[in-house]
């Protein structure tokens, strides 16, 4: 898997950064890596649970910015949310909390039937999401409160419960025209080396130690020692090489 895509470039690279080393606090780096950013990394606290000091949120200049979208309806998205286990109804309402780097960190969905919140990963992947870096737009039709004044009080309070709620909070409430749209920028984890980034710095002229060090807060390289035995070696089978086709040269003449 992969020879197809085999390049002169990347043997090169390959071959140039043998033995190299990743290191941070003398221990080599856990290199975690992922498509798009949109212009930065995230704090692996704020995603997975350990707190690795190396994998911290960094900028990303000029990256490429990949954008998608999602739709659901209300039938869909509660579908969705029953195959991981969440049953809470038609969706409400969401809230949400972020990061500093505006990725989704914790969502909390209010349905006809409780409540549910997700946090970290989950936040991204309970929605099949490229990333955690999105909005949500919550489209509908506006509820008319009926006219209660008829009523006595405690008839319009037991009748008014329906609709209080969303009218008050100025919002929608799911009905067939409803539709749930999730956009968002990125592709994946965001934990680490960011391609897309990589390769923004790559073209404006950063040495791949540069870059390695810029994804992995605090780390540093550590290249092989030269072997001068090894060295000496190689140089003597190289003249030993020129010899041969010396000799076979004049022997040709």
């Amino acid at each position: 898997k992969g020879v197809s895509s085999e390049h002169i470039n990347t043997t090169k690279a390959v071959e140039e950064t043998k033995g190299v080393k990743l290191l941070y606090d003398d221990k080599l780096v856990e290199t975690y890596f992922f498509s798009s950013g949109a212009g930065s990394t995230e704090d692996v606290i704020n995603v997975w649970t350990n707190d690795i000091p190396y994998l911290k949120s960094v900028t990303v200049p000029n990256e490429e910015i990949k954008e998608w979208e999602v739709v659901f309806t209300p039938e869909e998205l509660e579908t969705r949310l029953k195959a991981s286990g969440v049953e809470i109804g038609t969706v409400r309402s969401f809230d949400i909390k972020r990061s500093k780097s505006g990725r989704v960190i914790e969502i909390t969905l209010t349905g006809e039937n409780g409540k549910y919140t997700a946090k970290k990963e989950k936040a991204r992947t309970l929605f099949g999401l490229k990333s955690a870096l999105y909005d949500i737009e919550f489209s509908g039709s506006e509820i008319e409160v009926p006219d209660f004044s008829e009523y006595s009080p405690e008839i319009k309070l037991l009748l008014k419960g329906k609709y209080n709620i969303e009218k008050m909070l100025n919002k929608p409430v799911p009905d067939e025209n409803t539709t749930y749209t999730f956009k968002g920028k990125g592709n994946g984890h965001a934990i680490g080396l960011s391609q897309y980034g990589a390769k923004a710095l790559a073209e404006a002229g950063y040495s791949f130690e540069e870059i390695l060090t810029h994804f992995y807060t605090g780390s540093y390289i550590e290249k092989p020692e030269t072997n001068e035995t090894e060295k000496t070696e190689e140089a003597s089978e190289i003249e030993e090489i020129e010899k041969i086709l010396e000799e076979g040269t004049k022997i040709e003449d």
